[in-house]
């Protein structure tokens, strides 16, 4: 099996409704980990959400989880992430906010890492990190919390713990944004 193939490494996956709209998040594990270890990947799904709690929408909720194994495309249903509550009130979110991303970029040698959170409720008043795209540590704390979170719990295609960079890129989704348009999702 080639390092580029989905199914090279074990996967977690966990889905969720933030801000109205249902999400997926995806974990990495090492090649060959046990399914215990990489249903372990709840607990560090649970610790990045809640790291950013004060700005997550208050209408959070896991919906469901799986695991799939190494070089295998079957997903076993596996426990969900403890329950985390958002704090910022979903009433606040307009159609775009509700459409935004806050991405953690990580690198190996010769493969890539990326995780996405979604809920997250970002100011676009010029000078915020919104504005720019980018939330360092020293605009958003949970940067520091989430990035050591990642840092030694993340693996990248190729199977190998990745390094984590120390920003979080907010963009908006343009596909999520085109259905919530047509009201092909509400």
């Amino acid at each position: 099996m080639t390092t580029y193939a989905p199914n090279f490494t074990p996967r977690y996956r966990a889905r969720y409704n933030a801000a109205g709209i249902e999400h997926t998040a995806q974990m990495r594990g090492a090649r060959g980990e046990s399914a215990s270890a990489i249903s372990g990947r709840a607990t560090i799904l649970h610790d990045i959400f809640l790291a950013a709690a004060a700005t997550l929408a208050d209408d959070f909720a896991w919906i469901s989880a799986d695991y799939a194994l190494t070089d295998s495309d079957v997903f076993i249903p596996a426990v969900l992430p403890a329950s985390v509550t958002g704090l910022k009130d979903v009433a606040d979110f307009d159609l775009q906010q509700r459409c935004v991303s806050t991405g953690f970029v990580g690198r190996t040698g010769g493969s890539r890492a990326a995780i996405y959170m979604y809920g997250i409720w970002w100011s676009t008043v010029t000078g915020t990190p919104a504005e720019n795209g980018r939330a360092t540590a020293a605009e958003w704390s949970p940067v520091t919390t989430i990035k050591a979170a990642l840092d030694t719990n993340a693996h990248a295609g190729n199977g190998e713990t990745a390094v984590w960079h120390a920003y979080a890129n907010i963009k908006l989704n343009d596909h999520l944004l085109k259905l919530l348009r047509r009201g092909t999702i509400s």
